[in-house]
Parts: structure tokens; C-alpha cells; sequence
């Protein structure tokens, strides 16, 4: 065999290698990476490398942000900041505008509300999703379900 067609043959093994390390690893699935608008409302997220968040830029109303994971299609999905926004039109909640962690949150609130749900806000909770060209589904299980699960597009 001639030296082109070896060298033909390392490239193709050796990028299978890499990306049967990179999906055994638990990566974060690169094909996530961007700003994808939730269809049906004016929701806009960008997944970055396991952070997601507003996108960079956003001057909308900012709610939550966290991290993730995901492989192959399953992973999880975290809050670690909630927004003084989401608090305020959600729950009631009026703080000093800005991000809470749990522990922040914790201590700016005098005393928990009866009902908050802050356990569950910064649970893990399962991720199932599907991307197909510029088409991502979403099913979330877990207390932001109804405001990430569904069909997003790729901005």
C-alpha cells in the first residue's frame, strides 16, 4: 500500500478513536453549544460546554442559570443562580436585584416562605434531549419542566 493510503487510514482511526474516547468520557455534547429560542415564546437560552444561561448580550429579563451534562442523548440539568427577577415575578420574593445561590438565597431571605420550593429549584434533574439539524427537543422531569421542555430551534 502506498504511504497516502496508510495515512488516509491512521486519520480515519485515530478521529474514531478520539470521539469514542470524547462520548465515553462523559463530554458534554458539543452539538448543544449556542443560543436556541424555545418555540412559542420568546424564551432564548445558550448552552456552553456543561453552562447554561441568557446568551451573552441578553438584555431581556434574566431568571435562571446553571450547569449540565449531557452524552448521547441523556444528562442533567442544575440551577445554581436564580435571578431576583424570577424570584420577584414568580414567587413574590422582592431581594436586592441581581444572581442568588442557594446559599445566597438563603441568607438574604429572613425566613423561607411556606411552600418555596428552594429544595427542588436547585435539584439535579434528569435530562432527555434529541438534536436533529437546527432542532433541539428537551424533556426535562423536575420543577422547570414546564419552562424548558419542548421544541427549541438554533438561533
Amino acid at each position: 500500500m502506498t504511504r497516502k493510503l496508510w495515512l488516509g487510514r491512521f486519520a480515519a482511526v485515530a478521529v474514531f478513536g478520539m470521539m469514542a474516547t470524547w462520548y465515553a468520557s462523559g463530554a458534554e455534547d458539543p452539538f448543544l453549544n449556542g443560543a436556541w429560542r424555545h418555540v412559542g415564546s420568546n424564551v432564548t437560552t445558550y448552552f456552553n460546554n456543561g453552562n447554561w444561561g441568557p446568551p451573552i448580550g441578553h438584555t431581556g429579563d434574566d431568571y435562571v442559570r446553571g450547569t449540565y451534562t449531557a452524552n448521547n442523548g441523556i444528562g442533567t440539568f442544575r440551577v445554581t443562580y436564580i435571578h431576583s427577577n424570577m424570584l420577584r415575578s414568580t414567587f413574590g420574593i422582592s431581594l436586592a436585584p441581581g444572581w442568588y445561590s442557594r446559599s445566597q438565597l438563603i441568607a438574604a431571605l429572613p425566613s423561607i416562605p411556606p411552600g418555596f420550593p428552594i429544595d427542588d429549584l436547585f435539584a439535579v434533574m434528569p435530562l432527555r434531549y434529541t438534536i436533529t439539524g437546527n432542532n433541539l427537543t428537551l424533556t426535562l422531569s423536575g420543577v422547570l419542566a414546564r419552562f424548558f421542555s419542548g421544541e427549541w430551534r438554533r438561533m
